[in-house]
This record gives C-alpha cells, sequence and structure tokens, in this order.
C-alpha cells in the first residue's frame, strides 16, 4: 500500500468518531482531527450531543 493510499484510508477511517462535547463548550465534535474537540479537558469531557449544534470545524472535515 503506498503513501497516499494510506493517508487516504486513514482521514476516512479515523475521522468520524462518536459524539462528545465540553460542559464548557455551545457545540459538539465528532471529529477525531478537530483541535478544539482534542484539547477538552478529562473533566469537561461528556458523551452524546448535549443537544448542541455541531462544531464548524468538525463539519468543514466531514
Amino acid at each position: 500500500m503506498g503513501f497516499f493510499t494510506f493517508h487516504l484510508l486513514n482521514k476516512i477511517i479515523m475521522a468520524k468518531v462518536a459524539a462528545f462535547h465540553s460542559i464548557k463548550q455551545n457545540v459538539y465534535h465528532d471529529d477525531n482531527r478537530c483541535t478544539e474537540g482534542n484539547n477538552i479537558e478529562k473533566e469537561n469531557l461528556r458523551q452524546g450531543t448535549g443537544g448542541k449544534p455541531k462544531c464548524s470545524r468538525c463539519a468543514k472535515l466531514n
């Protein structure tokens, strides 16, 4: 498997994750490439959407 094929497969497989949100943010995340979502502190992290709209960066990444 070539580098570009691996990179593309990695993006497809690794991008979408179960929805999660922070109790301190007004949006939810569902892409593990989102820097805002990746910076949520563990004590503020919750599963699901929390009834919040999707993060604009996650929407662009999806």
